[in-house]
This record gives structure tokens, sequence and C-alpha cells, in this order.
């Protein structure tokens, strides 16, 4: 049986969709028919960014300020979620010792030693090649195996590079055998830099099917209906606009605050109830029983396809920073032919909600998507 070493942002990673994309993936490989585990790294050799001064190169100057101020912010009142998010990283670990199979965690000094261990090596998927997380082991920079070398729906994260950006990553991708990424966005910015055979395929998650989630889940009906809630933007008009449509249809609101395990000073700020107990598992019951999913983040938005679920997403970051992650929500929703569910700053929640979604074409949709990522894996593993 043939090893597979998947390469993706899990060790220390408290972020929801990053953990589940990555139970998707290890569980769909071993569905497959091969062995698959996650590696757990240590390290932080940023080959794009060697330090926190040089990733602030990338933001002009207002930007950096309220990076900063937040920063301040959440460290002063870090203290007072600080039970909450203990209690997030053990349901967090107890979801991944029980679920995901993995490695003994390696540091950048060990990364030679596993090169042995698999027959083949899959960076993704996730931000794996955001400049930002471009760690050497997503770019298997370890192993001089090129024929080892595989990506699964790599995500860079943004449709910019810039040209040290391009100069550091491009050479590394050069090299792989079988690249896919995630956004066509970032196909784009790859065969413009000469990478040749790029493939757009789905998220793991969207690699599951709802049936196959809901064996991790208590599916029994929810004693109320609710709209969820999950935003990384600290965005207190949006949850205004919520709020008044939660009353509007006699709605229970329920939002899950801190998404970044950070304090985030909107989160304590209007109506609704706060979870602040959720690890994976409880999250994503959060969304399969919502009646409606309000959110900024990808996962959130491919969670709520899968799940069937009427949703609306915003904008996570202004159109013009040049570190904007909006690209990848705009690229799933265009997929699936559901931009309308994307909600400006100006629009009405109320004048949009009265379009529902025909989940049938959806499915019809995702279908071939799944076939053809399924393709893209067998002839990469062969």
């Amino acid at each position: 049986m043939k090893r597979i070493g998947i390469l993706t942002l899990l060790y220390n990673n408290y972020n929801y969709g990053g953990v589940l994309q990555a139970y998707a993936l290890a569980r769909y490989i071993c569905g497959l028919g091969y062995e698959a585990k996650v590696v757990l790294y240590s390290g932080e050799n940023n080959v794009v960014y060697h330090s926190r001064k040089d990733k602030l190169s990338q933001y002009n100057v207002g930007e950096i300020a309220k990076r900063l101020l937040l920063k301040v912010e959440s460290k002063l009142a870090g203290k007072k979620i600080q039970d909450i998010v203990n209690k997030r990283k053990e349901l967090f670990l107890k979801f991944e010792k029980e679920n995901i199979p993995c490695t003994s965690v390696f540091s950048d000094e060990e990364l030679g030693h596993i090169d042995g261990e698999f027959d083949y090596f899959v960076s993704g998927s996730d931000q794996v090649w955001n400049p930002n997380c471009a760690f050497l082991l997503f770019l298997q920079g370890f192993t001089e195996s090129d024929s080892k070398k595989i990506s699964y729906a790599a995500s860079i994260s943004r449709s910019v590079l810039s040209e040290h950006e391009k100069d550091v990553l491009i050479p590394y991708i050069s090299r792989f055998k079988s690249v896919s990424v995630r956004e066509k966005t970032a196909k784009k910015l790859l065969t413009d830099s000469g990478i040749e055979s790029v493939e757009v395929v789905i998220d793991p998650t969207f690699l599951i099917t709802k049936q196959e989630w809901e064996t991790l889940l208590d599916t029994s009906r929810a004693r109320r209906k609710y709209v969820f809630c999950y935003f990384f933007s600290d965005s207190i008009e949006y949850r205004e606009k919520i709020y008044d449509f939660c009353k509007d249809k006699n709605l229970d609101l329920l939002y899950l605050p801190y998404a970044k395990q950070e304090y985030v000073s909107t989160d304590n700020a209007g109506s609704g109830e706060r979870i602040n107990e959720a690890g994976p598992k409880e999250f994503l019951k959060l969304i399969y029983d919502a009646e409606y999913v309000f959110t900024d983040s990808f996962h959130g938005v491919a969670l709520s396809i899968n799940f069937q679920k009427q949703f609306f997403v915003f904008k996570r970051d202004k159109k013009n920073s040049a570190a904007s992650m909006n690209s990848r929500i705009y690229d799933v929703l265009d997929l699936f032919g559901l931009s309308d569910r994307l909600i400006d700053s100006k629009d009405s929640i109320g004048d949009a909600s009265k379009k529902t979604i025909d989940y049938n074409k959806v499915q019809t949709v995702l279908n071939d998507e799944r076939l053809k990522s399924e393709h893209f894996l067998r002839n990469s593993f062969n």
C-alpha cells in the first residue's frame, strides 16, 4: 500500500476550517486505498518572509497600524478569554487525536527524516502557498525526489503576488510532479509565471459528502431555529444587519466569537448568543442545524454549500489590500453559480434573502468536481 504524507496547516492550528480540511483529505485518500498521514510540523522556516518585519513590508502604513493596534488590543484583553480558548483547544486536540492519522512532530532540523517514510507528499489543502505561511515543508524543499511532489488544492489565498514572492515561490513549485490549486486565481498566477499543467480542484471538505460528515454528528433535530454567524472580520455593521434580519424572521442569533482564538472587541458587542465551547465537531453541528449561515470564512461557505444551507457571505478584507483573501471566496461562489450570495456593506440582507439557492444545480456541479478531483489524485499517485 502506497504511503502518502499530507503537508498542511494542522500542528498548533486551532482554525476550524484548517483542521476539518486536513481531516477530510486524510479520510478521502485513505478511502481511495492508500495509507495517509498528516505530517505534524513545528518549524517556522518561511522561505518568503524570514521575519515579522519582512511580512509587514506587504502592507501600506494604514494596514500596518490597524494590524498592530488589533494585536495590542488582543494581547491586553487576551486574559479575558483565556479560559474559553483553552477549552476550545482541548476540543480541537481531542478531535484530532480521535479522527486524524498523524506522524510525530518534526522540526525544521528533522525534516530530512520524513523523506524515506512516504512514497508521495501532498501539499495542501488550505493556505500552504500563502506567502505568509510558505514554509519549506509545504514547498517540499526537504526532498530532492521531484517525482514525490504533489499539491492538492493548495491555496495562495490572494489574487496578486509581488515580484519577490514570485521569485521565491515559483522555483519550488516548478519542481512538483503534479500541481493542483483551489482557486482559479491561483492557477492564473502560476501559469502566468510559467508553471504548466495546473489543475483547479475542490477543497477537501467538498470531497466528503454530507452523509459522510453526518457520521461525526448527532443528526437529531435542533431544539430551535436559528441563524449562525461565523466571522473573522470585526465589522459591527455586519452584525447589526444580521440582528435586524433575525428579528424580521423571528429566528435566534447564535455566533461563534473569537474565530482566530484571539480577542475581538465586536464579539462582545451587539446582540445574540455566544457559543464559546466549540471544537470542530460542534462547529460542524452549528452549521448543519442552522436555518441561515452568515460568514466571511471560506470554509464557512464551503460547509454551508455541502450541507445545503441558505447562506450569505460578507467581504473579509478591503478590495485594494495587497494581502486580501476575498479572491478565494469569489472563486468558490463563481464555481457554483452563487455569486449573488455575496453581500456588500450597502446591500440589504432582506432583499437578498428573497432568493433561495437551487441545490439541485449546485449538486450537479459538485458531483462533477468530485470526479475531476478524484481523477487528479489517482493519476498523481500512479
